[in-house]
């Protein structure tokens, strides 16, 4: 989609960054060329990153490579008293996702309108989500609209066959 130039501070050291934008990727990526600018030196048995000679310590967060963000892909009006598929884009939240068929979870979105629990597939060129309008009016639904989270999903058959489902923690029953 294009280019940005993001200005922050690390510590208090004022920092820059180059970053491509596109809908696939949901996460920054600070590139080698980047790390080679700031003189970076990435002490992994210490658990800290050098940047200008200032070590920052780094901080623990849970990994985001088994959650994918869905998002409308395109405006939709969901007609009062209607069920209609929503087309819908899940980017990448980083380049360590699984590839697997993914489940977002039945919630109530607003008043009156219900999405449902689906399976989605890895690629999302033509994923879409049920939703059911139960209002006596139409709902609309923007373009770039946040939906949830998706996790792993693996289809599990009649015979049981799920030993690559429970190791990666995620069943969804056929």
């Amino acid at each position: 989609m294009g280019q940005v130039r993001v200005q922050f501070a690390v510590d208090d050291l004022p920092l820059y960054a180059d970053f491509y934008v596109t809908e696939n990727i949901d996460e920054c990526i600070l590139g080698y060329d980047w790390l080679c600018r700031n003189r970076c030196w990435w002490l992994f048995d210490k658990g800290v990153l050098v940047i200008e000679g200032k070590t920052v310590k780094r901080k623990h967060r849970p990994s985001r490579a088994n959650v994918r963000r869905i998002y409308v892909r395109e405006t939709v009006s969901v007609p009062a008293q209607t069920q209609i598929n929503v087309p819908v884009r899940m980017p990448l939240s980083n380049l360590r996702a699984p590839a697997s068929d993914w489940v977002t979870e039945a919630r109530e979105f607003r008043p009156g309108l219900l999405m449902g629990r689906t399976l989605l597939p890895d690629c999302d060129q033509f994923a879409a989500v049920q939703f059911v309008n139960l209002s006596d009016k139409t709902q609309r639904l923007r373009s770039g609209l946040f939906l949830g989270r998706t996790e792993p999903g693996f289809v599990v058959d009649q015979s049981g066959q799920a030993a690559e489902a429970e190791r990666a923690g995620a069943l969804w029953a056929a």
